[in-house]
């Protein structure tokens, strides 16, 4: 899933003063006028977030998270991913892995998933856990 044009999120200890644009002017305020301005960012400042859920073959959920946690979080930091937050979902006996990235835009996103992807250390780090494990993952969910 692809998610863009957002307005700016506030970390649970971030204070920042509201913008301008969801003030009312003090004269409507006082008189009980209310209107909402929607927020829209320039197309060159909106970042994209990018939503990824990894199906988990079944009793393959120690290498899957040892293969994430050792090697593709690192990987992906060279090559400057941005991830936002990674959680385990479960839903009965399946295991879904799930993580959101934050992009500057589509284009940058499209970049760096061909150049992690095409990563020589990651290619290797791939097929020596297939070797050692069998598939340890399924289907995978993403925006484009």
């Amino acid at each position: 899933m692809i998610c863009s044009a957002q307005p700016p999120s506030l970390g649970f200890n971030e204070v920042k003063e509201t913008p301008d644009v969801f003030k009312l002017p003090a004269r409507r305020a006082r008189r009980g006028v209310f209107a909402l301005t929607a927020w829209t960012a320039p197309a060159s400042a909106a970042p994209v977030h990018q939503l990824r859920i990894y199906a988990v073959a079944a009793g393959q959920e120690a290498a899957f998270h040892a293969r994430v946690r050792d090697h593709a979080a690192r990987i992906m930091k060279r090559h400057d991913f941005k991830i936002q937050a990674m959680w385990e979902a479960k839903a009965g006996s399946k295991t879904e892995f799930v993580y959101l990235l934050e992009w500057p835009d589509r284009e940058v996103m499209a970049e760096r998933w061909a150049g992690f992807m095409a990563d020589k250390e990651w290619s290797d780090i791939k097929a020596k856990s297939r070797e050692e494990h069998g598939p340890v993952m399924g289907a995978i969910q993403t925006g484009p």
